[in-house]
């Protein structure tokens, strides 16, 4: 006869029990306790321990939801003993929620474990008026994946970002939060402020906030704005050009909904580089630069994972690889590169090139768009750069010209069509001193008495620029 004493108890079953009593008994005494009562406080200090004890010896732990029972490795305890009300409300957090694995990490703190209960709390009792941004936002320890994906038989636990698929109250508010955090990138993005770019904008927000199919998206984008902004800031940039680029390009609607897509994802796999060689502001060693080389493969290797489309996994992939076949990863033999990754390397290059980066002198885009047209045909699709100069337009925001004035300006606002002039900012008058006051210029507008323009461009100056922010300078238009 099987001994099942209470001493019998395998260890690893007896620390599932502990963490599901442990979390159903928070669940049921803070619906009942002030915030800060001693008697909650000892149970999130036993239940920190008990997790702590857990890791010992791990990176990161993971329970799995699977038909109403939670398995940690091969054991599992069943919570639809519908006696239970600890239990019952566990299981109604992980319905409520769509929880299908729990992964915790070594660095687990009690705080991040109360920001996860009262997100719980909030979707038991769909209290809509917790801020459950700045909740999730404590938290980066506690992982909550989908419960449909894991049916699916796909090994999710080498996955560094969040991800889910879920339609329920979390999804919506992090769709909203990082709509949120894109239209604030959005607003400071005047190096393309032309018609095309203003409804590419507007896309890149429908398909952020059409989570239902498009939820890993926001999760890997919530993780890459709170590991590197940068990267964030730069993903949104070039989801925007590469939309405006496929639409002027002639792709459907759908085609370039999944561009856009593509632009947003192109860079996930530096979720994987170190922070320090990302901010690095002096020369890569050679192993830094191979960290650098890997990303195209981690981002293809996380969004084959997340169950993205092979558009979104190849461009992350193939984004580095110029028309000519050169760059890296190394081209296989026979390799066919995709459409979209030509259009999201223009995209990608010229938004680098002019963006302002401690390790190196940030270009003006006239000079960008100058320094990309040397390589066409080599590095970037002839037929796809030629199109790029009609999204950006003769003189593309930010490009700085000097007037028949002698006065030095900042091209801050284009109309539409390649045959209007832009609207300037003067940022030097004639003897070179700075100008303060904020003296726009429309190029289009004429002397009433003679009918000749009041200024014009005496020339198209490709001095780099040296620490100004485009945004400063320029005005947007509504």
């Amino acid at each position: 006869m099987v001994d099942r004493s209470a001493n019998s108890i395998p260890d690893g079953l007896s620390k599932l029990n502990h963490f599901v009593l442990g979390i159903s008994d928070l669940l049921l005494q803070a619906r009942v306790y002030p915030s800060g009562h001693h008697f909650i406080e000892k149970l999130y200090d036993d239940i920190h321990k008990n997790l702590i004890s857990i890791i010992k010896g791990k990176k990161r732990i993971i329970f799995r939801v699977i038909d109403g029972s939670i398995y940690y490795m091969n054991f599992r305890m069943n919570i639809n003993k519908r006696d239970d009300k600890r239990l019952n409300l566990f299981r109604e957090v992980i319905n409520k929620m769509a929880i299908g694995e729990i992964e915790i990490t070594m660095d687990i703190r009690k705080d991040e474990i109360k920001a996860f209960i009262d997100i719980s709390l909030a979707a038991l009792k769909r209290d809509t008026s917790v801020d459950l941004r700045s909740k999730w936002n404590r938290i980066r320890n506690i992982k909550i994946r989908n419960g449909d994906r894991i049916k699916t038989g796909i090994d999710l636990s080498s996955v560094s970002a969040l991800s889910s698929e879920t339609k329920l109250k979390r999804g919506y508010t992090e769709g909203n939060t990082i709509s949120g955090d894109i239209g604030d990138v959005l607003t400071r993005l005047k190096k393309l402020e032309t018609s095309q770019t203003r409804k590419a904008g507007k896309r890149i927000l429908e398909l952020v906030m059409g989570y239902n199919q498009n939820y890993y998206a926001i999760f890997l984008l919530k993780s890459l704005k709170s590991y590197d902004f940068y990267t964030f800031n730069h993903s949104v940039n070039v989801a925007v050009i590469s939309t405006a680029l496929a639409s002027r390009l002639g792709y459907s609607d759908d085609e370039t909904s999944e561009i856009g897509l593509a632009g947003l994802m192109h860079d996930v796999g530096k979720l994987h580089i170190p922070r320090e060689i990302l901010h690095k502001a002096g020369k890569l060693t050679p192993s830094e630069w191979q960290y650098v080389k890997r990303h195209p493969i981690d981002g293809a290797k996380i969004l084959r994972e997340e169950g993205s489309s092979s558009c979104v996994e190849r461009v992350a992939y193939e984004h580095h690889i110029g028309y000519n076949m050169q760059g890296y990863p190394n081209v296989r033999k026979n390799q066919k590169i995709h459409d979209a990754s030509y259009v999201i390397q223009i995209a990608d290059t010229y938004d680098a090139l002019t963006t302002k980066r401690t390790y190196r002198k940030q270009l003006n885009p006239f000079e960008a768009v100058r320094f990309m047209q040397e390589m066409r045909g080599n590095k970037y699709h002839p037929h796809f750069i030629d199109i790029f100069m009609t999204v950006l337009g003769n003189l593309p925001i930010g490009s700085l010209v000097q007037l028949d004035s002698e006065e030095t300006a900042i091209v801050v606002d284009t109309d539409d069509g390649m045959d209007n002039l832009p609207s300037v900012r003067v940022i030097r008058d004639s003897n070179g001193f700075t100008v303060s006051r904020n003296v726009i210029v429309d190029l289009n507008e004429k002397d009433s008495q003679t009918g000749k323009s009041i200024k014009s461009i005496k020339n198209v100056l490709d001095t780099p620029f040296r620490d100004i922010e485009i945004g400063e300078y320029t005005i947007g238009r509504k």
